[in-house]
This record gives C-alpha cells, sequence and structure tokens, in this order.
C-alpha cells in the first residue's frame, strides 16, 4: 500500500503524537509499504528526507483553524493532493496538519486519530461541527481507549457512530534491554527517587512536582525528584525561530533554582531516559490533560510503579495508582516508598499487561488491518 500519515510534528522531535506516528510508520514501512509522513518543518533538517525507510515531508506551517494557521499551508495541501494514496492517516486534532485539510475533497479512505480532544473547551464550540463534517465523509476514527477520553462525547454528540479501538503500544525490545546504571552516575542512590517525563507544555502541569515535593518535605519524606524533558519552540509571533522555548520551560528552570529536590534534565538521549525510567523507584505524572500518555505504558514496560493524575484512559492501566489530588499524589508515592514487595508486584503487573495488549507489532498489525480492510472497500 501507499500510505500517506500526517502529523503536526515527526522526530528528531521527541514528544507522544511523533513517537506514535514513528513507531506506525516505521514498522509499516518494514513490512514493505511505501510510507509518506507529512509534517512541521524543524531547523536542520531537510525538507524531504527518508528517515528508517519512511519518506517524510517537511512544511513550516504552525496554529491551526481557531488560532489561525500560518506558513506555507498551500505547499502542504498541494503535496497532500499530488498522489494518489491507498490509505491516509491524520493524528492529532486541533492542529493545521488536520484541519487543513477540512478543505480537501478526496475519495482516499481516511483514517483520523485525535490522540484526546479538549471537547469541552468553549473556545472550539465551532471547531468540533467542522471536524465532524469533515469526518462524515469517507473517514474511520481510531480512538486510543474505549473510556476516559472526551473523543467519545465527542461521536455521540454528533451521531457519528463508534470509533475502531486501538491503544497506543511500546517497543517491547527497547525495554527489555539492560539499564545503564544512570542512578548510580547521578548520585540518586542514597535516598528515595521519583521520576517525572515529560515535554516541558503547560498541560503538563509541571508546577504541581514542585508543589508535591514540598509538601513531602513537609511531612518529613527526603526523596528526589528527577525531571526529564524537553522545550518546544514557542508558536506565538514565531519566536520558535529564534530559539525561544514556549511553555513553562522558563518557570521550571527558575524555580528549580532554588528547589535543591528537583533536578531538571534537558535533551537526555534516549537510552539514558529508557535506563532512567527502568532504575526510578517510582514514575509520576501530573499532567492536567492526557489521552493516553506513553509515559505511562512505558513505566509499565520498564517494570515500575507509577503514580498518575486520572487524566485520559490512564485509570484502564495496571502496574500504579491514580489519583485526584497533590495530597492523594504524595501518600500513594510514600505508601509505594514502604514497601517494596507492593513496588514489585505493580511492576509484574504492568509488564504483563503491556506483553498482552500494547506491543507494537501487535498494534501496527491492527492499523495494518484497518488499512487493508478501507482500501478494499475503496475498489
Amino acid at each position: 500500500m501507499r500510505i500517506l500519515h500526517t502529523a503536526f510534528a515527526y522526530p528528531p522531535l521527541v514528544s507522544g503524537v511523533p513517537e506514535v506516528v514513528r513507531q506506525l510508520s516505521e514498522r509499516l514501512a518494514q513490512r514493505g509499504h511505501e510510507v509518506h509522513v507529512a509534517t512541521g518543518a524543524v531547523n536542520g533538517c531537510p525538507r524531504t528526507e527518508t528517515r528508517n525507510g519512511v519518506t517524510v515531508h517537511r512544511f513550516d506551517v504552525r496554529g491551526n483553524l481557531v488560532r489561525g494557521i500560518f506558513g506555507e499551508a498551500n505547499a502542504y495541501l498541494e503535496f497532500v493532493q499530488s498522489k494518489r494514496w491507498d490509505v491516509s492517516a491524520s493524528h492529532c486534532a486541533q492542529s493545521w496538519s488536520t484541519d487543513l485539510l477540512f478543505q480537501v475533497k478526496t475519495d482516499t479512505p481516511t483514517v483520523f486519530v485525535p490522540h484526546g480532544l479538549t471537547y469541552r473547551n468553549s473556545a472550539y464550540q465551532g471547531y468540533y461541527g467542522r471536524l465532524a463534517e469533515w469526518l462524515r465523509h469517507n473517514k474511520t476514527m481510531v480512538s486510543l481507549s474505549s473510556s476516559g477520553i472526551e473523543d467519545g462525547a465527542f461521536r455521540r454528540d454528533y451521531s457519528l457512530g463508534e470509533a475502531v479501538i486501538i491503544p497506543n503500544g511500546v517497543d517491547t525490545g527497547e525495554w527489555a534491554a539492560p539499564a545503564l546504571g544512570v542512578r548510580k552516575a547521578w548520585h540518586r542512590e542514597s535516598q528515595p527517587w521519583l521520576l517525572s517525563v515529560s515535554t516541558h507544555q503547560s498541560v503538563k502541569s509541571h508546577w504541581r512536582l514542585f508543589e508535591l515535593m514540598k509538601q513531602l518535605r513537609s511531612d518529613k519524606h527526603e526523596m528526589h525528584l528527577t525531571q526529564i524533558g524537553r522545550g518546544h519552540r514557542a508558536e506565538k509571533f514565531n519566536l520558535g525561530k529564534l530559539g525561544v522555548r514556549g511553555g513553562c520551560y522558563y518557570s521550571c528552570m527558575a524555580r528549580a533554582l532554588f528547589e535543591k529536590s528537583i533536578t531538571m534534565m534537558l535533551n537526555l538521549s534516549r537510552a539514558k531516559t529508557v535506563s532512567a525510567v527502568k532504575e526510578a523507584d517510582v514514575t509520576v505524572l501530573t499532567s492536567s490533560f492526557e489521552a493516553s500518555p506513553l509515559v505511562i505504558l512505558e513505566s509499565m514496560a520498564a517494570g515500575t510503579p507509577w503514580v498518575s493524575f486520572d487524566v485520559g484512559c490512564v485509570r484502564e492501566h495496571a502496574g500504579g495508582r491514580v489519583v485526584n489530588s497533590l495530597s492523594e499524589m504524595a501518600a500513594a508515592i510514600v505508601e509505594l516508598m514502604g514497601d517494596a514487595g507492593l513496588r514489585r508486584r505493580l511492576g509484574e503487573e504492568g509488564k504483563m499487561r503491556i506483553a498482552e495488549q500494547h506491543d507494537w507489532e501487535v498494534v501496527t498489525d491492527r492499523y495494518e488491518q484497518l488499512y487493508r480492510m478501507l482500501q478494499l472497500a475503496r475498489q
């Protein structure tokens, strides 16, 4: 099949959606399909390149229909319509890479993967009517979960029918590799070690990490937290082109200067990040919005217990604790740190669930089957 994937970002940029699209694209290419990805431009990367068998086409575009779309929108649309695709898949709503397609008339079977919706956001009230109208024409929606994500309410309200449920995945081979010993190298052996892995975006609510450590310290629990993250370029006024970072990057860096119990680590290699997740005592997720956060699945694959706010579909996952407040998060962490046996049991539960439902090869099988079904229905 000739397959087109569209997404606002793709590696070398690192975050959840780019990683999902990379995994699917590379694995489908390995199976002999011709896979193209249309995505955003990255400084230092060629506009067209082949990465691990996937042809990547980059366009300097930013924004969405509500905030406005700026840049090479016409070039992106011309490319999307320049080839006959057997199937296309658009990843993420409220982003230019999907929103621009609302104006394209095509008979190409199209899969839409929203990765969660902010459906109750009043600023996007009119947007979702346009999205629903687009989906009614030869589109198949994939949801990452049967519950806990707002796309279910969106489908019901607009009478769009049921979605195909395909969860996110994990590269189990990557997580089977031996640890690198970063805990010792970073001098984190002497006290309980918490880990947070997430980009510096406002929805990740990194301010909660500082409040969490303050609460643990006031309750006489001495622990250290390492936050591994990446800054993303600021979109406002296109300041990212000047090297300005968006989200909570600057506030986190400033607060960390005065918080000895938190270490901020930037742009860490993938191998060291994986090893850190494997070696930490507990991972924490403080986000205010998620769909199906990869860091939770990766903690499960590592056999590391996790504690997360009740966002997206985390309540469906094994191997951790779901909480609704910082005080509950602190209490869950204290419980886990005080019971090594409980941490081991939760870790094993997480690994078992990953093997059963979230191996990327199994997930790719399901996407490939869906693509073939849509291709055959078109003929």
